[in-house]
């Protein structure tokens, strides 16, 4: 990981977003790019107004930070919309990950169209990390969401570049259709366990075939199969194994894939309180990935109804009303 764009909005939910994307700096040694967006349609020196007071907070806070002083550091503004702008610069500057704070709570415009990190989350080519939990220390175990895509496979990569291979755990959530009518169930609705082990050795029989198609090693062990919802049981496993991060593809199981963000990550966004790693199916970085595997001879391919294409990548607009303003700051932060 070499580049890092943490996105502020001055809040305090930033702050926490800003310190744990110069956590994540110091440890992989990359450069942090600190961007804060400011509204395009206010009137120009309104928006210069804004841009030197956010110069002067942003500087305040990363002087309080512990160890900044020898990050690559630069800040940068622009005149735009975040859920836009922050990718698109994301994009421009070849960054590796977006880090942002959690939304704030919804309001009615929210309600319908989204906030600014589900609306990003929707499009980025770029992974997002959005910080909710105080870092206190780096991240010490992950648990990825496992459907076998290139989303998941793309998840699981950055997840142990993050906390080490031996810190992920694979989480497999599955659903039995129709159970009550083709299996024997008790009087709580849970197959028996003869079906269940069934299912589960099927299971593990693709798992098997996945796993010795991706480049990195996972073992067997780690990777835990839960009938149920993903979007419950991802952060009750999350809990059970004292894991501080939660790791998803982006992808819809919609063939809208770029205009609908998939249920899972819509729903860990709204609900957990863990830190969130959304993962889209391509990006600088994991084109690079997936160009290594194809080299490499490796391809697997789920046999999935709502498998996307790699050539249905999302595309970014243009800054908005055209107008970018930036203040860059190069070499290390001085406290």
């Amino acid at each position: 990981m070499k580049k890092i764009l943490v996105a502020t909005d001055l809040s305090v939910r930033s702050d926490i977003a800003l310190r744990r994307a110069s956590s994540i700096a110091r440890r992989s040694e990359a450069k942090l790019h600190v961007i804060h967006v400011v509204d395009g349609d206010w009137p120009l020196i309104i928006g210069d107004m804004q841009k030197q007071v956010a110069e002067k907070f942003i500087t305040s806070q990363l002087a309080k930070i512990e160890d900044t002083k020898a990050l690559d550091v630069e800040i940068s503004f622009i005149f735009g919309d975040p859920s836009i702008d922050i990718a698109s610069t994301a994009v421009d500057l070849g960054a590796d990950l977006i880090v942002i704070g959690r939304h704030r709570d919804r309001g009615i415009a929210e309600f319908f169209r989204g906030t600014t990190i589900e609306r990003m989350a929707r499009t980025s080519a770029v992974p997002i990390l959005v910080a909710r939990r105080e870092p206190v220390a780096h991240y010490a175990r992950a648990v990825v969401g496992l459907d076998f895509s290139t989303c998941s496979s793309n998840a699981v990569s950055l997840a142990t570049e993050l906390v080490g291979a031996n810190n992920v755990a694979l989480i497999h959530a599955y659903h039995v259709p129709f159970k009550n009518l083709t299996m024997s169930t008790d009087r709580t609705g849970s197959i028996s366990a003869t079906d269940k082990r069934g299912i589960e050795d099927d299971i593990r029989r693709e798992v098997d075939i996945w796993l010795n198609s991706i480049p990195i090693k996972i073992e067997k062990r780690d990777v835990i199969l839960h009938e149920g919802s993903a979007i419950d049981i991802l952060p009750r496993v999350a809990a059970e194994l004292g894991s501080d991060l939660i790791c998803v593809g982006a992808h819809s199981r919609s063939w809208l894939s770029s205009a609908i963000l998939g249920s899972t990550a819509h729903e860990l966004l709204s609900y957990s309180n863990f830190d969130i790693l959304i993962v889209p199916l391509c990006g600088k970085r994991v084109q690079d990935q997936i160009g290594k595997n194809e080299d490499a001879g490796d391809s697997y391919s789920y046999p999935h109804e709502n498998a996307i294409s790699l050539n249905q990548a999302p595309r970014h607009a243009g800054y908005r009303n055209g107008r970018r303003c930036v203040h860059k700051r190069n070499g290390h932060h001085q406290k």
